[in-house]
Formats: structure tokens, C-alpha cells, sequence
């Protein structure tokens, strides 16, 4: 009974900890949702820089179920920023720098459709196409992941420029929505409901290990004391009988 109850303690133990990692956002925090834009600005040609497998250091404005490069491209204009990306086909980022150049992958990797217009890219899944908005005519920055956020990256002969990896852009393709920087909890839970699976297994054949072992030690005993038993019956008996032979031998009886 009392293994019984551990394991089921560890049984809803184990479901806790997998309803808390489904619970776990998966995706960038969005601390501004802004899923068209409230003003109408005028939209320069976006330009677009290529497929990045993380968003930082831009803000996830939230997603949109008919969302665009260009509705992505006005709530940036709106914020006053110089870089946007969408991602997943439904996704729109802004930010004022460019993610690092080394986070930048391959452009295949921003295959899926967008919601609001399925002849366009709107990145993958997990990875941004970022693009400029077209907000500045200056040389945008790519964003250094060595230096603090407050700080803006000094120029230098080896610094990219957004101008060197720019192609005139028909509609991003996707942008990055962090998962693969974020801890797989889902993963992290089910290896926590194997180890206690595990565990109650070994625990389970412990117990029926030392159970089989004290019957056995019992049966054992149970032999050993009939056996005793018997011996002691049959001593007695002969004492008996060498009793009744010394009696006739003497004429007793």
C-alpha cells in the first residue's frame, strides 16, 4: 500500500510538471500588441536584408491573421523605427538595429506564406525576414550582441552595413519567434515523467524483491521448526520405547 501511494504521488507530480511546461510561452514576450496601424504615414520601398534565426534585439508587436509586409511595414512607421521582420506568416517585429550578422541564415529557411497575402513570404518557422522600412535614408546598423542594449555599436571598417546585403524586397519572408533560444520545457517535462517512471520501477522491484525474500525466509523457518519439531517427537518416542525394554529387561512389566 505505501508503494502504491508513492507512486501515485509521483504520478501527479509528474502530470503538474507537464501542465506547467505546456503553460510556458514558447514565443517573445509581446509587451506593446499592435495588430494594424492607427495612423496613415507615408510608405517608402522596403529593403530587404535576409532570414535571421532570432528577432533580438527588435519587439514582437504581436501577430495578425491577415498580416503583410506592408501592414508590418506601417506599425513600424508608426513606431518610428528602421527595421521590421515578420515571421511564421502571421508575426510583425520593429526595431531600431538590425539582429546580428551572425544570426543570419539561409534565405530558404523563410518559406512560409503570409496570412494576408499568401503570394508572399513572411518568414519560417522560428526565423525572421527582416527588412528596412525605409524610415531613414542613413546606414542602418546591425545590432552587436557583445555590447549592452543602451549602447549603439561604433562604426568600423568590418561593421556590415544594412546598404552591402540590401535587395529590393517584393514582401519579407519570416522572422525568428525565439523558440530555439528558449529552453524546450516540454522536453525538460518529459524527462522528468521518465526519471520518476523510472524510479517508481525500481523502487516497485525492490519492493518485490525484499517481499519474495522474507516469504522465502519464512518458509524456510516454518521447515526448519516442523523439522525440530519432528526430531524432538521422534526422540521421544525412542526414549519411550528404550524405557519399556529396560522395564522387561528387569521383569517391570
Amino acid at each position: 500500500m505505501v508503494l502504491i501511494r508513492f507512486v501515485s504521488v509521483l504520478a501527479a507530480a509528474s502530470m503538474l510538471l507537464t501542465a506547467a511546461a505546456d503553460d510556458t510561452p514558447t514565443t517573445t514576450p509581446i509587451k506593446n500588441p499592435i495588430a494594424t496601424p492607427t495612423t496613415t504615414l507615408a510608405a517608402s520601398e522596403m529593403t530587404s536584408i535576409g532570414c535571421f534565426a532570432t528577432a533580438t534585439p527588435l519587439e514582437n508587436h504581436g501577430e495578425w491573421k491577415f498580416q503583410s509586409p506592408g501592414n508590418c511595414q506601417l506599425i513600424c512607421l508608426q513606431e518610428g523605427k528602421n527595421v521590421m521582420a515578420v515571421s511564421d506568416g502571421l508575426n510583425c517585429y520593429c526595431g531600431d538595429k538590425i539582429p546580428a550578422k551572425e544570426w543570419q541564415i539561409g534565405d530558404d529557411q523563410c518559406d512560409t506564406p503570409c496570412a494576408g497575402d499568401k503570394s508572399t513570404k513572411c518568414g519560417g518557422p522560428g526565423h525572421m525576414w527582416v527588412v528596412l522600412t525605409g524610415n531613414t535614408l542613413n546606414r542602418v546598423e546591425y545590432f552587436d550582441p557583445a555590447s549592452s542594449s543602451s549602447t549603439a555599436k561604433p562604426s568600423s571598417a568590418n561593421t556590415p552595413s544594412a546598404a552591402s546585403a540590401q535587395t529590393p524586397t517584393d514582401g519579407p519572408s519570416s522572422a525568428p519567434n525565439q523558440k530555439a533560444s528558449k529552453p524546450n520545457t516540454a522536453g525538460i517535462a518529459a524527462g522528468v515523467v521518465v526519471g520518476i517512471v523510472g524510479l517508481a520501477a525500481i523502487l516497485a522491484g525492490v519492493w518485490f524483491f525484499l517481499r519474495h525474500r522474507r516469504q522465502k525466509q519464512a518458509e524456510d523457518d516454518f521447515r526448519r521448526n516442523a523439522h525440530n519439531i519432528d526430531s524432538f517427537v521422534a526422540g521421544g518416542d525412542r526414549a519411550m520405547a528404550a524405557l519399556r525394554i529396560t522395564r522387561t529387561t528387569r521383569g517391570g512389566y
